[in-house]
């Protein structure tokens, strides 16, 4: 960041590849470049990643999402934030975000139905079959192993 320190949305990328990391020295170093941002000149797409990160940063992950899923809606190019809201989509739980998972996915679908990137997002919250007879049977005895899916 010391070659470009002025621009944001490279400040903005970093701080949300220390976000990932969820340790506090991690989060610390986010809030070093959110922090970079609060005087540089943003533009709307920029002011509303920042947002979304800050909110993120502060650990309110659900008004985050929303902040992306926002961001999305705006500019629906924008698939980086689209990637962070999957993974804050993890975070939040599968079982009670696939669906808005899959509906953001799938406002999205139209314009990146090739994109190998969006297809990879796209797939993840896709619901699990219920496990069947065999496999819940062989949970329910102690000592016996769950069959092979060749058998």
């Amino acid at each position: 960041m010391k070659r470009w320190p002025t621009t944001p949305i490279l400040q903005l990328y970093a701080a949300a590849f220390w976000l990932y990391g969820q340790t506090e020295g991690a989060r610390a170093t986010a809030a070093t470049h959110l922090g970079e941002c609060k005087t540089l000149a943003m533009n709307p797409r920029e002011r509303a990643l920042h947002r979304a990160l800050t909110l993120w940063h502060a650990n309110d992950n659900l008004h985050a999402v929303e902040a992306m899923e926002a961001i999305t809606a705006e500019w629906p190019r924008d698939l980086f934030s689209a990637k962070l809201a999957e993974f804050l989509y993890y975070v939040l739980g599968q079982e009670y975000m696939g669906a808005r998972f899959r509906a953001h996915m799938e406002r999205l679908r139209p314009m990146h139905a090739d994109d190998p990137d969006f297809l990879a997002m796209a797939s993840f919250p896709r619901p699990r079959p219920a496990p069947s007879a065999r496999w819940a049977s062989s949970r329910e005895t102690p000592g016996r192993s769950m069959p092979s899916p060749m058998s």
